[in-house]
């Protein structure tokens, strides 16, 4: 059978009816392409005896093969790329395809499978077409890469299984009106949705009392349970009209777009559903922590995952929540704090964190340098529960490197602590056990350059060797006549370390390590404009930071701030001491009063004094 351009219907329940006529002919009728949809059937020897529901699944399977064959195919793409040097657009390209198709294969042809075997006709009907709408995302982002034919592949699809005329009636549900496959995936326009969200709004606000935010994010995150309020009504209808009468005369389960709106999967969500309930209201205890989650500052979207993971926590009475919550914060672990560096994954080791505390006691930390280093770099304790620190340690110790210089090179450079920065150093440190350097000028190297090693990803060993013919002594003797070679032949960034370090080799690191501190992310381009917008020393800007910190202001605050209004840190240290003492001496202003309002610190004195004359007559 072809691979070409499909260009049929997948008619998955199209007239169930017990006729005298062939149903496969009767099928094929519904569709646009009737010669290739009766051989497309016809190619499947049980399809003679087969009765409607063996049909659909005869074409679900078929929508299934071209999946599974689109799947090997990108897949033998990113094998081998047809272009010896892929531009960042083809390799998108291929991503984006081989997640969508993964997901389309994993997710919605398996599951209208599954649905269609349990008679779950609407559920298996609205699978197979998003199949078709979720497509779509791969041939738009192949639309400038031709030479993988993704977009024609993605199209043909498309065409196979949607159809913008097509009408489906279930057996079962024989009184309601026939559902256009069309409506639900390609007929869905912008204003119909935005309709839709709006009634959705209105019921849950006005009609069922809920406050006004979580209404709106109920409303504006739930787009499964939307698109499914849109299949009840017809699509020449007005949306919000029709969706407010059918709210009057059929009250939904109310749980459902809640539950959608903490980002739970739809597989996830059934499962989920009380079984007696249809109102949030009737469990006010679930809503009251719920809300105590938001108010302590918790993403809603990130609240569906300790909801999986952690129920009971909803089951909680009134104020147990809170206090738990504020017995952290009399611990030291303030709620920014926390939602800086919790781990987003299902849970923590938390032996393995004590374990880690205890390997640093035994190799020769004092429980003041563990203070200072959790006080520095909290991050190497919570990311991945600390077991970077058993293997870089261990690894450093190994080189020859003395328990007092593994902590001086961590407290001067408590970056590298960092998941990303370890993962740098332990490639680099392989590539110089791989291509045969000695441990000792390793261990130099490292000393002298840990920054650099932990601020680069390397090549791998075999890729630099092309170069050198396979020469590992040669390489060797390059890394040794000048260490800086190692990132002008390996590194993967097209940063210029020769730029970096000809004027003064720390300036830049100290203030990307500034930078860092503050959130911005490596190799970045919001880390690049930073780099140009603050101007200064790294160790200049810490002090104005720190300046305004000691002013009064939260350090998180701070950071808002000074991102919000960069030229704020590109003054001494001493004219914003002189612009604070104004604001609170003078003006008669809290100190606070400078978050709202950052570019304050920006204007010179003069002119803050006659713009308050202004205001004061």
């Amino acid at each position: 059978m072809k691979h070409a351009s499909w260009k049929i219907i997948l008619p998955i329940f199209l007239h169930i009816i017990h006729t005298s006529a062939d149903l496969v002919d009767v099928v094929c009728k519904t569709t646009q392409d009737y010669k290739l949809c009766v051989e497309s059937l016809r190619s499947n020897p049980h399809s003679s005896n087969a009765d409607a529901k063996d049909l659909a699944l005869i074409m679900i399977q078929l929508a299934l093969y071209k999946t599974v064959h689109n799947i090997v195919y990108i897949k033998r793409q990113m094998i081998e790329p047809k272009l010896e040097v892929e531009d960042s657009t083809s390799q998108q390209c291929l991503q984006v395809c081989k997640e969508k198709y993964n997901f389309i294969m994993n997710h919605l042809i398996l599951n209208a499978i599954k649905d269609l075997d349990s008679s779950k006709y609407h559920d298996a009907i609205f699978a197979i077409a998003l199949s078709g709408r979720n497509v779509s995302s791969c041939a738009d982002a192949c639309v400038n890469c031709p030479s993988y034919n993704l977009t024609h592949r993605s199209n043909d699809y498309a065409n196979f299984v949607i159809s913008n005329n097509a009408k489906v009636s279930v057996p079962e549900l024989t009184t309601q009106p026939p559902i256009s496959l069309a409506l639900t995936v390609n007929k869905i326009s912008r204003v119909a949705r935005s309709d839709a969200q709006s009634a959705l709004f209105d019921y849950l606000h006005c009609t069922r009392g809920f406050n006004y935010v979580d209404a709106e994010h109920i409303s504006k995150n739930s787009p499964h349970f939307v698109q499914t309020l849109l299949t009840k009504v017809d699509n020449d209808q007005d949306v919000a009209r029709a969706l407010t009468r059918f709210f009057i005369y059929h009250p939904i389960n109310e749980f459902e777009p809640f539950l959608e709106s903490l980002w739970l999967k739809q597989s996830e969500l059934t499962s989920m559903l009380p079984r007696n309930l249809i109102f949030l209201s009737d469990d006010h205890v679930l809503l009251d922590n719920y809300h105590v989650l938001c108010d302590y500052g918790i993403p809603r979207i990130k609240i569906g995952k300790i909801y999986m993971e952690a129920t009971e926590i909803f089951g909680y009475e009134n104020g147990v929540l809170g206090m738990k919550l504020r017995a952290y914060e009399e611990l030291g672990f303030e709620n920014d704090w926390t939602g800086g560096y919790l781990s987003n994954k299902h849970s923590y080791n938390w032996g393995r964190m004590l374990n880690t505390l205890h390997f640093l006691n035994e190799v020769g930390y004092s429980y003041e340098k563990m203070a200072t280093l959790c006080k520095m770099n909290p991050t190497f304790l919570f990311e991945g529960s600390g077991k970077q620190i058993y293997v870089l340690v261990g690894q450093l110790l190994k080189l020859g490197l003395k328990m007092n210089d593994v902590y001086l090179l961590f407290c001067s450079n408590p970056n590298i602590l960092s998941l990303k920065c370890a993962k740098n150093l332990w490639h680099a440190l392989y590539f110089l056990l791989e291509i045969g350097l000695e441990t000792e000028k390793i261990a130099n190297i490292v000393s002298t350059h840990i920054q650099l090693l932990g601020s680069h990803s390397l090549k791998g060993p075999k890729t630099v060797l092309r170069d050198f013919k396979g020469d590992k002594c040669r390489l060797c003797q390059t890394i040794k006549a000048d260490p800086l070679n190692l990132f002008r032949l390996a590194s993967k960034s097209k940063f210029d370390v020769d730029q970096m370090t000809s004027q003064n080799p720390g300036k830049l690191f100290e203030k990307t390590s500034f930078l860092l501190r503050l959130g911005y992310l490596e190799n970045s381009d919001e880390m690049a404009k930073a780099l140009k917008q603050f101007r200064g020393r790294g160790d200049q800007l810490q002090e104005r930071f720190d300046c305004l910190v000691n002013a009064g202001l939260d350090c998180n605050v701070v950071i808002n701030m000074i991102k919000q209004c960069p030229m704020t840190l590109n003054q001494s240290k001493n004219v914003l001491e002189k612009k604070i003492d104004l604001l609170k001496t003078y003006l008669g202003y809290p100190v606070e009063s400078i978050v709202s309002f950052p570019s304050y610190l920006c204007y010179d004195a003069d002119r803050v004094h006659l713009r308050f004359q202004c205001m004061h007559g």
